[in-house]
């Protein structure tokens, strides 16, 4: 299914989601949050979460630099197919849990290292044309398609942060009207359009990234 989506609303909805999560962290910082403590619900800490996450960013640094040994040379259309490919590799959850174990292990300063990653790497993405290449290890892919996939990330897991630390969970109307049609195309269309409409439910647990 190609689902292209707006590079100018795709910009500004990562701008959006990566402003918010430097937020939801000073929040953290500022409450005093334990960053050892188990999220409920998940497999990781809170810690390893925002180490997770961070990889939003460092990933965009990582697949520009062009290709390499991890890099797969398979063109990905759009976001959607993306996360097609990325979700029917073997283990892949467990993979993650393991990257953001090394990550966070690596963190001297978790909230000043993660503001700093930010506004690097938004920079790069600034002073970066939307049909540059992105070599990931799921395949090739154009840059505006690849900030879509980011910024579906940075918007679920900075939700994570906030109910982890009490807050209410929040996402801007930019964002979600970016990552919506992305998040739907991933699941049973009727069902989900039914749900959103008022008639149908969703069984309890539904995941379109699981």
């Amino acid at each position: 299914m190609v689902l292209l989506s707006d590079p100018a609303l795709t910009r500004e909805a990562y701008g959006l989601a990566a402003e918010a999560f430097v937020d939801v962290l000073h929040e953290v910082d500022a409450t005093g949050a334990d960053l050892e403590r188990v999220v409920p619900g998940a497999a990781w800490t809170l810690g390893e979460l925002i180490a997770h996450t961070l990889r939003a960013f460092t990933c965009i640094e990582e697949y520009l630099a062009g290709p390499s040994e991890r890099s797969n040379p398979t063109p990905i259309v759009d976001a959607v197919e993306y996360y097609q490919v990325a979700l029917s590799a073997a283990s892949v959850h467990e993979g993650i849990v393991a990257r953001a174990r090394s990550v966070a292990s690596e963190l001297h300063d978790p909230f000043g290292q993660a503001e700093a990653t930010a506004q690097r790497v938004g920079a790069l993405v600034a002073s970066t044309a939307d049909d540059e290449p992105i070599h990931s290890p799921g395949g090739l892919m154009v840059m505006s398609e690849y900030l879509v996939t980011r910024t579906v990330e940075l918007a679920l897991h900075t939700v994570d942060i906030q109910r982890a630390i009490g807050q209410p969970a929040e996402i801007h109307p930019t964002i979600t009207r970016l990552i919506t049609p992305v998040l739907c195309a991933l699941g049973p269309a009727t069902q989900i359009v039914l749900a959103l409409a008022g008639r149908g439910s969703l069984p309890a647990g539904f995941n379109v990234l699981s």
